[in-house]
């Protein structure tokens, strides 16, 4: 199959016709990762997704893939190895949605973070992490700070340590895994929602029963073993998986952007609150300086989280406490987006988190991942698919071979890897200039699309005005590409998260909004009441982009809780392997 949208009626009919060894529900980092990995693998592999890819919490953290320096203050010292070891290899396999981003990390008088310790602290994890030479820690004297920031509180300043962090796109990198996926096989769909399952008269789940929430129409997807993957609403379909006295929670995540007039930022700023020690991350992105916190207990709508009043007036208060220079307000803000991820703790003890288990397999054999991160992700993948392969030798006689994405670029990584991504895109460049387009131009999209870029080159070599109908040429290239192999169906889509517009430039997506939903509704033959019904979601879209929330159901979460929410993935699957390898042992 393709991921080109014209396609999709077509496609959608080889669910009827397949029998897959493994049906994935959800289209976020974690379902995108197994489908990746089990596909490369030789399996016959579905992916559904109900809402658009990337659309829950893989689309809306603070993009950025960390190296596990938290896990030191913890001495965690193996998910810090692990951890470091992931991100190197996800940069050489994916250069064009990954970013090197210097972190400072300032001391201040009774603050958390102390001058020896933490230059102590870089020093191992430079060693344990793996860190590259020029990317080691660097020690700043107080005068060099502000130097380096001079808007930075300079009352209590000792110093700042500075280190490299990944930055990401993180909608566009799950994007790149499917499209990734279905070049290895799957079969891969947004929009398709899992209502139900079918059993076998043994009651085994053996089939899941998806509406098309495009046409309404409703499928049978068969599989061998089906897996829950659905993040945050794991627990709605295997409410099984939770054991006696463990409970569900939620943890929602802020973020606001603003212009670089407003907040310039050459690196990013990582700090902590005076009142609970909560790491705040403010980070570069082009011209804009984007700010985030996951500080709330959240009991709203997990389909749309939004940025509260509360949200804002305490993420401006810690940047203004911390940047005083800047006196940032209300008005300063040019949009935002809220995350929500899951957790699960023990009800009698909150500084306990709940199961350590990889898979929760309930009595119907619907398997359930119950973790899942930006950061070890592919990690966590290949430990899933181990286990689906073992189950379904055991159980279906089925081999496939061993694990294949520790060197398999994702879609857009065929450049070379990390040392050989500036040079790919230098003749990128001359490749776009030739396809009209102006240096800045083909540069730009390069970095975004790496290798898939010939394929907008050569939209761009053909264009004419009557078929761009008012749109810049760059816009149109990634409009033409979206919707011919990313299999993009909405318009809000478009400018979340095939381009992340609505976020990083919000003006550009309102000069263009009536253009790119014109051209769409020409491309798919729209009515009149789905023209207005699409241009209504991206209205809705702007507007809570824009527009903070009341009151969006948030508690503060404890030291504990928060501590929680940020354990790593990593630390689960080793404790699982643990466990294995003590029981292999006996």
């Amino acid at each position: 199959m393709t991921l080109n949208a014209r396609d999709r009626r077509q496609n959608i009919q080889l669910l009827k016709q397949e029998h897959y060894d493994l049906v994935i529900m959800g289209g976020g980092i974690t379902g995108a990762g197994i489908a990746l990995d089990a596909a490369s693998r030789g399996m016959k592999v579905a992916l559904l997704e109900r809402e658009d890819f990337a659309s829950g919490a893989s689309g809306r953290s603070t993009k950025m893939i960390h190296g596990g320096l938290r896990y030191l203050k913890k001495f965690q010292i193996k998910n810090v190895m692990q951890t470091g070891k992931e991100r190197a290899t996800l940069y050489e396999n994916a250069p064009h949605v990954i970013r090197r981003e210097k972190m400072l990390i300032p001391f201040y008088r009774g603050g958390s973070f102390g001058r020896l310790t933490t230059s102590i602290g870089l020093k191992v994890y430079d060693y344990l992490a793996g860190v590259q030479k020029d990317e080691r820690r660097q020690i700043y004297r107080r005068d060099e700070v502000l130097k380096k920031i001079p808007q930075l509180k300079a009352e209590g300043l000792r110093g700042a340590a500075e280190y490299v962090e990944y930055r990401t796109d993180d909608a566009r990198l799950t994007l790149e895994i499917i499209k990734r996926a279905v070049e290895m096989g799957a079969h891969c769909f947004n929009y398709l929602e899992a209502q139900s399952f079918n059993y076998d008269p043994n009651g085994y789940v053996e089939a899941v029963v998806v509406k098309d929430r495009m046409t309404q129409n409703t499928y049978l997807v068969e599989g061998d073993i089906v897996l829950n993957a659905t993040g945050a609403w794991a627990y709605d379909f295997s409410p099984e998986a939770i054991v006696d006295g463990m409970e569900v929670r939620y943890i929602k995540g802020a973020h606001l952007v603003f212009d670089q007039k407003d907040f310039p930022l050459e690196d990013a700023l990582f700090f902590d609150t005076e009142d609970n020690k909560q790491m705040v991350c403010a980070i570069p992105r082009g011209d804009k300086t984007y700010v985030g916190v996951s500080s709330s207990l959240y009991e709203g709508k997990r389909e749309t989280p939004a940025v509260s009043t509360t949200d804002q007036a305490r993420l401006l208060t810690l940047i203004n406490q911390f940047l005083p220079a800047l006196n940032l307000t209300t008005e300063s803000i040019e949009s935002s987006w809220a995350g929500v991820t899951s957790i699960v703790i023990d009800k009698h003890n909150t500084g306990k988190k709940g199961q350590k288990s990889l898979l929760k397999i309930t009595g119907d054999g619907l398997v359930t991942v119950t973790t899942g991160k930006l950061t070890g992700y592919r990690e966590l993948a290949e430990s899933v698919v181990d286990e689906i392969v073992a189950k379904l030798g055991s159980e279906k006689g089925k081999t496939f071979g061993a694990c294949q994405t520790m060197t398999l670029p994702i879609s857009g990584g065929d450049v070379g890897g990390s040392e050989g991504f500036a040079q790919f895109i230098e003749k990128a460049v001359e490749a776009g200039i030739a396809a009209n387009l102006t240096e800045e131009e083909a540069r730009q999209l390069a970095l975004i699309y790496g290798s898939n870029i010939d394929l907008l080159f050569n939209i761009a070599k053909t264009a004419s005005p009557e078929e761009m109908q008012g749109l810049p040429l760059p816009l149109y290239l990634q409009l033409r590409y979206a919707l011919e192999s990313e299999s993009l169906l909405r318009p809000s889509d478009f400018f979340i998260r095939r381009t992340g517009m609505l976020y990083f430039d919000i003006a550009q997506m309102m000069q263009y909004q009536v253009e790119v939903v014109r051209f769409m509704a020409r491309y798919f033959s729209w009515s009149i009441e789905q023209i207005k019904h699409y241009n209504s979601e991206l209205e809705m879209a702007l507007y809570q982009a824009t527009h903070p929330v009341e009151d969006d159901r948030i508690v503060k979460l404890t030291q504990k809780e928060q501590s929680l929410a940020a354990a790593p993935v990593i630390e689960e699957m080793s404790d699982q392997k643990k466990g294995e390898d003590e029981a292999k042992s006996l």
